[in-house]
């Protein structure tokens, strides 16, 4: 019974208190004349009041320990006001800067906005998807934008040191997105604004009529020299015609290079790396993907990171840029062809409704022939896909039989 009698005076403190947080400060002020009431007009309430008493008296006997108790409640509840105010003001500044009437669509399993990537398609799609708003010459009103983190020198330091800043890159629909955004300086947002006409030309003024001034006499006349005689120049050396630049193997009709898989030579530790992150399916952002592009300004005749940088776009269904980085590769080393998974990313793209045209071309630049039973074998697994199947019997009929 006594236990059960200390649980409930301890909920109850709790409640008291929770009451006491969530007031506000009049209802508190009028909880404490309550409380003075209660100790000035009853039997208990003055008990109580003595007893504070006793304790005020001999604080100053107790002075140490007090002060310990007081500081760490007073730490305890600062922190504890610190977290909510921290949580109240971020709540608050989302609530303020978000809208009913604004979405921001990332890809799936994407936590924030750097680490999302939409492809063109997708962006093509969203435009034409139900439920856009649109302004009044009928275009969605619709931002594509990029997030990234960039390390930027630290103003005023004078070790060098850097900090990371969000960039984000924008275009004018983004204002449109945005009405309530208002640029702190002109130049800080594309703001058309109408130039006036430049001022009508005025006519010249008539040229002032020159002074007259009285000319000198003219010198005497002085015969003409006899011209010289023509003499017979000796015929010029024949001049040399350049050599006629030789035609391809592919203009002149002789074979293709044979094909060759460029990753059975050792590859270097930065493309080893990616190329162990591809084969587990991990898709890049543009960030994770700037090592690549460093390496093919620092090494232009591998064609390594163009296969890699092909592959990465594939994964994350960027078709067009896909197919763009393969034909680069390609031009570098025509033998690069027999990588695994180039040209299965290439006929993904050509039976792409965006990138068909892009993918069927390079397929028959890149492979030719070459590509037929690979590209039976995918019009057999897409034979239920009728848009694609009709791309893919296309580019199957522009090839040789």
């Amino acid at each position: 019974m006594k236990f059960l009698k200390n649980l409930g005076l301890v909920l109850l403190t709790v409640v008291m208190l929770g009451v006491w947080i969530v007031l506000p400060w009049y209802g508190a002020l009028a909880l404490a004349a309550l409380l003075a009431l209660w100790m000035l007009l009853f039997r208990s309430g003055a008990q109580a009041l003595s007893v504070a008493s006793v304790g005020i008296s001999t604080l100053t006997q107790r002075l140490g320990s007090s002060a310990v108790i007081v500081v760490g409640i007073a730490g305890v509840v600062g922190v504890l006001v610190s977290l909510l105010a921290m949580a109240e003001g971020y709540s608050q500044t989302q609530r303020n800067s978000g809208s009913e009437d604004t979405a921001i669509v990332m890809r799936g399993a994407s936590a924030n906005e750097v680490s999302s990537s939409l492809s063109r398609e997708d962006i093509v799609q969203l435009e034409q998807a139900p439920g856009v708003a649109r302004n009044a010459k009928g275009e969605p009103i619709l931002s594509a934008e990029t997030v990234v983190a960039a390390n930027l020198p630290v103003k005023g330091s004078k070790t060098g040191d850097t900090g990371s800043a969000q960039v984000r890159g924008i275009s004018e629909a983004a204002f449109a997105v945005r009405p309530n955004v208002k640029s702190p300086s002109p130049k800080a947002a594309p703001v058309h604004k109408e130039v006036p006409p430049p001022p009508p030309r005025l006519a010249p003024p008539p040229p002032a009529e020159p002074p007259k001034v009285a000319l000198p006499a003219p010198p005497p006349l002085v015969p003409k020299p006899e011209p010289p005689k023509a003499v017979a120049l000796p015929p010029p050396p024949p001049t040399e015609e350049p050599p006629e630049e030789e035609e391809s193997p592919e203009r002149k009709g002789q074979p293709r290079a044979r094909a060759r898989n460029p990753w059975k030579e050792p590859a270097p530790a930065a493309l080893r790396s990616i190329r162990d992150k591809l084969n587990r399916n991990v898709h890049f952002t543009q960030k994770g993907l700037r090592p690549l592009y460093d390496y093919t300004h620092q090494n232009p005749d591998d064609p390594r990171p163009w296969l890699l940088l092909g592959r990465a776009y594939a994964q994350v269904d960027w078709y067009s840029d896909s197919v763009e980085r393969y034909v680069k590769a390609y031009r570098v080393d025509s033998t690069c062809r027999g990588d695994p998974q180039m040209l299965p990313d290439l006929l993904k793209a050509a039976a792409h409704p965006t990138a068909g045209r892009a993918g069927a071309r390079a397929i028959r630049d890149i492979y030719g022939v070459e590509a037929i039973p690979a590209l039976e074998k995918e019009m057999k697994r897409r034979a239920a896909e009728k848009p694609a199947s009709t791309r893919l019997a296309q580019l199957r009929e522009t090839l040789p039989h």
